[in-house]
């Protein structure tokens, strides 16, 4: 068995989880994790698998030669790497605009996916996924409601838009779809 450490929250500490950990749990049992299962994740034919397991099961810091190497083949080997590949030429995945929808299989849901696989603003092949969503602001049905509405202007929409490239490119930025459901009985 090998300990695991946990990140103590403060991002300075080069170990902390961040809100979206891809492992958070999983095969975490008292702190300890079989040398089967953390052979597995460590596998180099996944490395975005590898480098969630460096960094947030084993607190390897984002500065360790083999985090560092893992985290370059992220967007080249594996899973991210073949969910790049099936982009469409204007840097989404189904329906143009619909960054949404069809639900798991759309912009949002692959975005998320190989956000959980670790790639952000510093990988420029993914960049322009998430650029799309900045580009909202200034050209979609919202930027027409907003304008149309005169909420904001276009000076504002472009505001926002730039505002949004400035946190993606924040390392402490990170992008959530939040969903709930009502159920209830009458």
């Amino acid at each position: 068995m090998v300990p695991v450490r946990r990140g103590s929250g403060d991002p300075a500490d080069g170990r902390s989880v961040g809100p979206l950990g891809l492992f958070r749990g999983v095969g975490v049992r008292r702190g300890m994790v079989d040398d089967v299962v953390l052979s597995w994740l460590l596998e180099e034919e996944q490395p975005g698998v590898r480098y969630r397991t460096l960094t947030e099961l084993l607190g390897r810091a984002p500065s360790d030669p083999e985090v560092r190497k893992a985290k370059q083949r992220i967007p080249t080997v594996g899973w991210a790497a073949d969910l790049l590949n099936e982009r469409a030429p204007w840097g989404g995945w189904e329906a143009e605009g619909k960054l949404y929808t069809p639900k798991y299989a759309a912009t949002t849901w692959k975005m998320l996916a190989l956000a959980d696989l670790g790639l952000d603003w510093s990988c420029p092949t993914f960049r322009r996924s998430i650029e799309l969503w900045a580009d909202r602001f200034t050209q979609s049905s919202l930027a027409d409601q907003l304008l149309g509405s005169g909420i904001a202007g276009p000076a504002d929409l472009r505001s926002f838009a730039a505002a949004w490239r400035r946190w993606a490119a924040s390392p402490d930025g990170w992008f959530a779809v939040l969903h709930g459901e009502v159920l209830c009985t009458v």
